[in-house]
């Protein structure tokens, strides 16, 4: 191929809706299965949780490590292409572990590797964009549902085949991700010149009182998330649930989503971010709630569309707040720091407190314990945060939601 049709091609946006359903629909693959096969294999509960814990803190700490190596090297491609191969290649080495130690290894380097897809495809699908970042969601929106198809197929799959086939998917997908990517050049569709905003700036962030209790009501939401993502599949297990119900819960779940981004806007901008917070926490609370009285697996799929409602709710009014709150030219660096907190230390605490409690006291009284927790953090949110938005236009969601709303999958993933 060329070299002008590489670059044709890396702007061209079809091309990169079609490398989100690929990387999504591999993920989908993986994320929901991996925990239900450590515990097939042996695994304790309180291991499930080291192992789950494992993925969220790398990605904290490697992640802006590949986006760096990225920006000195200006071959995006080429990194990109090194961590979806390596990820595939560790996930494909997960049904050898004999060992709780192997495991950790394997785990340790799939995560090392995979903290760079979703920051180095996000910064490929906005540059393809150029000036006008706006069409960011009607780019993602392929990869939520490459994961709302793909979940559901490769549950049924794992049912019927080995617990363990699912690696060979996310392998296979990753390959192809890959495979793509290779047919356009090594550098940014539009490079941009890159910010260096000092250290001392971003610091400057974390002096603020309201970003402090912000970003501890946000840990205890990550965590809360985390819980579901790892140990829900496990409890539907106990219920003899199966792969099928796991694919197809994650499926309900995506799809609800949609809508709830869909309509997050004008509820935003009519009612506000306290409003939106409120809304999210409570069908969070009510979701925790509903899963210790579950005595049919089936169940959990009307259960799951909360999840819509909750997430669609709660990103686009955090993502508004954190911007009001950020200086000037520092709204990259606050976003980063609120997801990275959410997903990161939200998703690691949540891992491995969850197997712990998990281990000690059961699903039921991790989900209800996790539920109070919620509650207890809903209350001090209505106590302490008043965003002075009620009533009126929120005027940086407007500019922000657009480009950043459905980021939503990067995580648990």
């Amino acid at each position: 191929m060329t070299a002008s049709l590489r670059v044709r091609l890396g702007h061209n946006l079809n091309f990169w809706r079609c490398v989100s359903f690929s990387l999504m629909a591999a993920s989908s693959c993986f994320v929901p299965y991996v925990t239900v096969f450590f515990d097939l294999v042996g695994s304790s509960s309180e291991e499930v949780g080291i192992l789950a814990s494992v993925v969220p803190l790398v990605n904290f700490l490697v992640a802006p490590l590949w986006s760096a190596m990225a920006d000195r090297t200006n071959r995006y491609r080429d990194v990109f292409i090194v961590c979806l191969l390596g990820s595939g290649l560790a996930a494909a080495a997960l049904p050898l572990s004999s060992s709780f130690a192997v495991s950790l290894a394997i785990v340790l380097v799939f995560s090392m590797f995979r903290a760079a897809h979703f920051p180095l495809s996000d910064t490929f699908f906005l540059s393809a964009l150029g000036a006008d970042k706006s069409g960011y969601g009607r780019i993602r929106m392929f990869g939520t549902a490459g994961w709302a198809v793909f979940a559901a197929v490769i549950g049924r799959i794992v049912d019927v085949t080995s617990e363990s086939s699912f690696v060979i998917f996310f392998a296979c997908g990753m390959a192809f991700t890959a495979l793509l990517l290779s047919l356009v050049g090594p550098a940014l569709p539009n490079q941009e010149k890159a910010e260096n905003i000092p250290l001392s700036q971003q610091l400057a962030l974390l002096k603020d009182w309201r970003v402090l209790m912000f970003l501890g009501h946000a840990t205890v939401i990550g965590a809360a998330l985390s819980i579901i993502s790892n140990f829900l599949f496990l409890h539907l297990k106990d219920l003899d649930g199966n792969n099928t119900i796991n694919g197809l819960s994650l499926t309900c779940s995506c799809l609800f989503e949609v809508p709830a981004f869909f309509f997050s806007k004008p509820l935003l901008n009519r009612f506000g971010t306290r409003f939106m917070l409120l809304i999210s926490q409570l069908a969070l609370i009510l979701r925790l709630s509903m899963y210790p009285i579950l005595d049919n697996p089936w169940w959990v799929l009307p259960i799951e569309t909360l999840h819509g409602l909750m997430f669609g709710c709660l990103w686009p009014a955090a993502l508004s707040y954190v911007a009001r709150l950020t200086p000037p030219g520092l709204a990259a660096s606050a976003q980063g720091v609120f997801s990275a907190v959410f997903w990161g230390l939200g998703g690691c605490a949540g891992a491995v407190i969850g197997g712990y409690v998990k281990q000690l006291w059961g699903a039921k009284i991790l989900f209800f314990g996790t539920a109070v927790a919620i509650f207890a953090n809903l209350a001090l949110l209505m106590l302490t945060f008043s965003d002075g938005s009620n009533g009126r236009k929120d005027s940086s969601y407007q500019v922000l939601a657009d480009k950043e709303a459905t980021v939503a999958r990067d995580v648990n993933a």
